[in-house]
């Protein structure tokens, strides 16, 4: 459980720090996969491991994501963690 929560808080601080809001957008301004949904560096007990960084702010909302399911925005923007 404390290193769950660190690593939450961690990735909470991250994600503050590497989004820029345009209109109603939070876009993610740190690396971007190829089909450009943000990349955010996730690690806990020496194992590191890239997640999308809009699941990342979906989680963090404290919602769930299932096993398979897409996680969309309104926007239509890959960058975009809103």
């Amino acid at each position: 459980p404390a290193a769950g929560q660190a690593v939450m808080a961690a990735a909470r601080a991250r994600l503050a720090r590497m989004v820029r809001r345009d209109g109603t957008c939070l876009l993610w301004t740190g690396p971007v996969s190829p089909d450009g949904y943000g990349r955010l560096v996730v690690g806990c007990s020496g194992t590191v491991y890239y997640a999308r960084a809009h699941r990342v702010a979906v989680l963090l909302a404290g919602r769930a994501i299932p096993p398979g399911q897409v996680v969309r925005h309104t926007c239509d923007r890959p960058a975009c963690c809103n």
